[in-house]
């Protein structure tokens, strides 16, 4: 057998993201990994989970953001450089950090590493934790506790003289068997809930996820000559219809699994999961929602690797009973209720806000608005969507749209018109979703696509009933949708009326959804043709049907090409853009493009009229909007 490392480093050395500052600390998320950490105020999970010998005070929720930061070697004194007796880095030049001087804190370090085949994955984790007594002695009671999961398992906690030693590197190992193409989490916990600072170190290099493929052949009979080839991989989909199913409602869920592209139908969760096929759905009909955590934990044990989507509604439609014979004279329509108007989703105030990668300065932002009440109405975080925690505990009735691009499977914004539209639609949020539930109760909405044109009135049909099963997938599960994100100056009207054909608009109102648009140009010259393009679809489709689905602009800037004109200009283009925006009440909010590491002429550009922008936040606070 051959035993390999799969968990590849990305960047560590020079890469990571600013991600949730605090007050004046940098907190940073290293490429390659995720972070997440417990805002003051929230429940730790040792609160109710450990109990030790340490001489603990009761902390049931943390109390301070710790600071989580690369140190190089350089920074390090010399008996804690790579060789030395009290080396802090086992691997490379860099060691991760969490800590703080004082107060509980609780922080989560993730990675995934996909399995090539089937066999056993094991990692290895290291982790040394120092202790910091308060001057003048040892008076200073608490606990430092952290444990390692993979998936859903986790260890037990470890602690000072229950699992580890003050200043000594500790290895913690787990292991599970995994299927092919399977994705495993590998998550670090670590809490501190002492009154002294406690420190904790891991080395990321040093993180190992071993994989040994199965060499020996399974025990049984030789397979008899001549019984044919290996069977070729391709996407199996079973649904499950539950065991008090009535025979009428099997059917609709077999005539939706035939239409949906000949898909299995059972009544057995075993059958759904077993065999030998590397993509393998399991559509779970009718499972209430407080049940549906223990199906899932019954895949993972049982069938880990088997994507799990849970339905409870699209039965087909009966035959309509046939018109009636029209009268002789018929009553005339009614005309539209005069009365009704769209909703006004920011009836005061500027719609602009901020497309950020990280934190990017929003929190200092918001934090200077605060006391103004004068936050902007929406901000979009992209990549790194930690700082949307901090952002609605300032500011709760902000709407914050998440976006990640890509993950452990590559990129999740694509699209193809070629593809089976509802098995893409459940794919795409299967791979999403794990990326979601960190941030489930600060994200309004969620991009799931990015500026995909699929060519003609056909194409962009298809993408709209794509659309419509990615809805299904997200309110089962809980999440909103912000819908094709489009890219400026598309599509065209006919087009528009292609996919509004399909229903998409009523079904994005009616589950609570939003449209997501980019628009750039200047002002006035490309007004109509990139800028406020977004009135054809809701004057001619969406308004006169009566629907209130909020519209955000999720990208706006200038052409990069006019950057050059200076603050001053750029400045002016912003104010008579959301002049414009404002006599629109559908319109939510609209996201200038971008703050943060990557598109680093507009960060320069825009990051230098921040002060512009408060000021204009809080001189238009009250001023109404149409």
């Amino acid at each position: 057998m051959t035993t390999i490392n799969l968990l590849v480093n990305h960047g560590i050395p020079t890469g990571w993201t600013d991600a949730l500052p605090w007050l004046n600390l940098t907190n940073q998320q290293p490429h390659g990994f995720h972070t997440h950490i417990s805002v003051p105020g929230e429940e730790l999970d040792s609160a109710d989970s450990y109990t030790g010998p340490d001489d603990t005070p009761v902390v049931t929720t943390a109390t301070v953001v710790p600071e989580c930061v690369h140190i190089h070697k350089g920074q390090l004194p010399a008996d804690e450089q790579p060789g030395a007796e009290n080396a802090l880095i086992l691997e490379g030049e860099w060691v991760y950090k969490v800590f703080a001087g004082a107060g509980s804190f609780s922080q989560d370090t993730y990675a995934w590493v996909r399995a090539p085949a089937k066999g056993m994955m094991e990692v290895a984790v290291p982790v040394q934790v120092h202790y910091n007594p308060n001057p003048g002695g040892d008076g200073s009671p608490g606990a430092a506790v952290w444990r390692l999961w993979m998936d859903d398992r986790k260890s037990e906690w470890y602690t000072f003289g229950d699992g580890f030693t003050d200043r000594e590197w500790w290895w913690k190992e787990a292991e599970t068997l995994v299927t092919a193409g399977q994705v495993v989490t590998i998550r670090l916990q670590v809490e501190s809930r002492s009154e002294a600072g406690i420190d904790f170190f891991t080395d990321l290099e040093a993180w190992r996820a071993d994989f040994t493929p199965d060499a020996e052949p399974l025990p049984g009979p030789e397979p008899e000559p001549c019984r044919g080839t290996p069977r070729l991989q391709y996407a199996r989909v079973v649904n499950v219809v539950p065991a008090d199913a009535t025979p009428e409602r099997f059917l609709d869920i077999a005539e939706i699994a035939w239409d949906a592209g000949r898909q299995t139908v059972t009544g057995s969760y075993d059958d759904a999961g077993i065999g030998d096929l590397d993509d393998r759905t399991a559509v779970l009909w009718d499972i209430p929602a407080d049940e549906r955590y223990d199906y899932g934990v019954f895949f993972d044990a049982y069938y880990p690797g088997v994507t799990v989507i849970f339905r409870v509604d699209g039965a087909p439609t009966p035959d309509p009973e046939p018109d009636p014979p029209p009268d002789p004279d018929p009553e005339p329509e009614p005309p539209p209720d005069p009365t009704w108007k769209p909703h006004n989703y920011v009836p005061t105030g500027t719609k602009l806000g901020w497309h950020a990668i990280g934190d990017a300065g929003q929190s200092t932002l918001f934090r200077d608005l605060l006391p103004y009440q004068a936050c902007p109405p929406s901000v979009k975080f992209v990549v790194d969507v930690g700082p949307s925690r901090l952002i609605k505990a300032i500011a709760p009735n902000t709407k914050v749209i998440g976006r990640f691009i890509d993950g452990p499977g590559g990129n999740y914004e694509g699209f193809n018109s070629d593809v089976d539209l509802q098995w893409q639609a459940n794919h795409r949020l299967a791979q999403l979703m794990p990326l979601w539930k960190f941030h489930r109760h600060n994200v309004d909405y969620w991009e799931f696509i990015n500026e995909q044109d699929p060519p003609g009135t056909e194409g962009q049909a298809k993408l709209a009933r794509y659309s419509i099963y990615a809805m299904d997938v997200a309110e089962a599960n809980g999440y909103k949708l912000a819908l094709f994100s489009h890219s400026t100056g598309v599509p065209e009207p006919p087009e528009w009326d292609a996919m509004a054909d399909t229903g998409v608009f009523e079904r994005a109102a009616a589950g609570g959804h939003c449209l997501s648009l980019h628009e750039y140009g200047e002002w006035p010259i490309d007004l109509h043709s990139h800028l406020a393009r977004y009135r054809d679809v809701y004057e001619r489709i969406i308004l006169p049907w009566h629907l209130d689905l909020p519209c955000y602009i999720t990208e706006h800037a200038a052409w990069v090409h006019l950057l050059d004109r200076g603050p001053d200009w750029l400045w002016s283009q912003l104010v008579e853009y959301d002049r414009e925006l404002r006599k629109d009440p559908y319109v939510a909010g609209a996201h200038i493009y971008s703050v943060g590491p990557g598109p680093t002429w507009y960060n320069d550009c825009y990051v230098a009229i921040y002060p512009r922008f408060i000021n204009y936040c809080i001189e238009q606070r009250d001023v109404p909007n149409a």
